[in-house]
């Protein structure tokens, strides 16, 4: 097994950034095409060899392993979350949506790995994106609270006086401020969660995105409109700027990032909801507290 720091994976089209999280650290390595599993996604960019006299070697992170190799053939979308995601930007969906759209999707932590192959690559696909994007520009919609959350529960669980503290001094873990799809809030320790590239496809109607289960969409389909809106539109804690309450996913230890939901709505909600009206500009008196959602039944 081979390591590589500057590639970038033949078929997710990642490349490595500098980082200390490992979460976000990718592990690369090289396979024989003869080793490809027959192509039956259209997530899958790289072709297989039958033989290995016209056996070609790709680069490939992890994950595509996983995803890829014949021998696994993994579903999980733990392993098939990077092709999704490069699929998102990188495929024929520019016509519906444009590049700062799709890049709206992909949270801060994720975009590094892609901001180089969209923009320098010399591809088909950069025109949609050239000047338009950047690392922090369109501004994400999902917040990958991953790495806090990780700290969070690490300094409860400690039993350290100190680490307790520290814990409660952490503010945007500490406050109801995930935005749940179905029109709720919670706070993110408290959460359960949802699948993410079934949100994606909630939000991005005009397209139909690969490996969507339809059987598990309508436990998404009912989710607020109002779940993606303008920047400047997001609710805020006590109306301070810095407390927002904002679309959320969270990585678990196996890879698989999802969405955070309140609750009472993991996995989703196949009923029709009624979702209040907001104001169209809140008043200087109001102050945000926490949604919880209610079921009733006629």
């Amino acid at each position: 097994m081979c390591y590589f720091l500057e590639a970038t994976c033949s078929n997710c089209w990642r490349k490595q950034y500098a980082t200390h999280d490992p979460t976000y650290t990718l592990q690369l390595t090289t396979i024989s095409s003869s080793n490809i599993r027959k192509k039956r996604s259209p997530l899958q960019l790289i072709k297989s060899s039958n033989s290995q006299t016209n056996a070609v070697d790709h680069i490939l992170c992890h994950q595509c392993v996983r995803f890829l190799s014949k021998d696994i053939k993994s579903k999980d979308f733990a392993d098939s979350y990077p092709s999704f995601l490069w699929n998102l930007l990188a495929g024929n969906y520019n016509a519906a949506y444009s590049g700062q759209d799709l890049w709206r999707m992909i949270p801060s932590t994720m975009r590094p790995w892609w901001i180089h192959s969209l923009t320098e690559s010399g591809q088909d696909w950069c025109r949609a994106y050239h000047r338009q994007i950047s690392l922090t520009s369109p501004r994400p919609l999902f917040d990958d609270r991953t790495s806090g959350m990780t700290n969070f529960l690490k300094d409860v669980g400690s039993g350290h006086p100190g680490s307790f503290v520290k814990a409660l001094k952490n503010e945007k873990e500490f406050l109801p401020n995930v935005m749940c799809p179905f029109g709720c809030s919670k706070y993110c320790f408290k959460g359960n969660q949802v699948p993410w590239d079934l949100v994606i496809q909630r939000l991005l109607l005009k397209v139909l995105l690969p490996h969507i289960d339809k059987t598990s969409y309508i436990h998404v389909q009912h989710m607020w409109d109002q779940y993606d809106r303008e920047d400047d539109d997001f609710d805020t804690i006590l109306l301070n700027p810095v407390w927002e309450i904002r679309p959320t996913i969270v990585i678990s230890e196996s890879g698989c990032p999802r969405v955070v939901t309140c609750r009472n709505h993991g996995g989703g909600s196949k009923f029709q909801v009624l979702y209040p009206p907001r104001y169209p500009e809140p008043p200087q008196c109001q102050m945000h507290r926490p949604i919880v959602s209610y079921s009733c039944s006629t």
